[in-house]
């Protein structure tokens, strides 16, 4: 049997070319989304809005608050409700500028993204429990998370009077173990899907040179740390025309999406000329920093 293997190897150029590609979709959506983020708006879950205390109960996110990592500044805006009053997470909220609590000035505060996640550090108010502490003591840790897509709170925030404030029974602590027995789904999310950046290479059409070859696998190799990778592949007997393959129906590794896995290619149809489309996409192209896509093989048999 005769098997040839053709193998793409991107030069240095072109994966310069893919990353630029990248780095100006991440920046043109930033740019978008910071037009948007310039009047705050509540853009909380509809339905995953509760975080827990044991002290005061259930705490309320939806309504009031909006969750702004893209913004300048990056930060939580407005407030929470509880049975012990609002919950503020910056200064600058309507009916709190001016009062008592400010000065001094405060904010939760979202980092940079990074691995995926948005570390938030800084202070919320409340008037009879005083300062929350967010990411900023030895001890607490709070952070966003993508979870079915959408960006969602991790961690417990801490207060010296009524302790710790969970945000996801996922992470809760000691002291509401027992609580999430019987509630095990609690969580703040923001509402609406988390974006996602995502960019093409098309590769050049191989031909055979072969009437009707068969078509065995395809496999890739590289570091896609922090990128999801999804293969296409169709075929065409003269190039007036093409036909994809289902790589779902034919193979556990659906899209091509592991490098080094056989991606079954079996069900192609014979015919002369074949290409592929890889789609890659991330919220944080910006923490990719070994990503490379080395080699790519076609293997088939005339």
């Amino acid at each position: 049997m005769k098997v040839l293997e053709n193998i793409l190897r991107l030069s240095n150029g072109v994966k310069h070319l893919i990353k630029n590609i990248l780095i100006v979709l991440f920046c043109s959506l930033l740019l978008w989304r910071l037009v948007l983020a310039v009047v705050p708006a509540p853009n909380i879950d509809a339905t995953n809005h509760w975080a827990w205390n044991e002290v005061i109960g259930w705490i309320d996110f939806s309504g009031s608050v909006e969750v702004n990592e893209a913004g300048a500044p990056a930060e939580l805006r407005g407030y929470a409700t509880s049975n012990v009053g609002k919950i503020y997470f910056n200064c600058n909220s309507t009916d709190l500028a001016g009062t008592n609590s400010c000065p001094p000035a405060f904010a939760v505060s979202i980092g940079a993204l990074s691995g995926g996640t948005y570390p938030l550090t800084g202070y919320a108010w409340n008037d009879l429990a005083g300062w929350i502490s967010f990411g900023s003591n030895t001890n607490d840790a709070v952070y966003l998370k993508q979870e079915s897509g959408k960006w969602t709170f991790y961690g417990a925030a801490w207060n010296d009077l009524i302790g710790w404030v969970t945000f996801n029974c996922a992470d809760a602590t000691i002291e509401t173990a027992g609580f999430c027995a019987g509630f095990p789904n609690y969580k703040v999310q923001k509402g609406g899907a988390a974006p996602t950046l995502s960019a093409d290479f098309v590769s050049e059409i191989f031909d055979t040179q072969v009437t009707n070859p068969v078509f065995n696998y395809i496999l890739w190799r590289g570091n896609t740390t922090g990128v999801l990778v999804k293969f296409d592949v169709e075929t065409s007997v003269d190039l007036s025309a093409w036909h994809p393959l289902d790589l779902a129906s034919l193979t556990s590794n659906a899209d091509c999406s592991n490098p080094d896995d056989l991606c079954d290619l079996s069900g192609a149809a014979h015919e002369r000329y074949i290409r592929y489309k890889i789609n890659f996409s991330s919220v944080d192209f910006a923490a990719a920093t070994d990503f490379s896509i080395d080699d790519v093989i076609i293997n088939y048999s005339p």
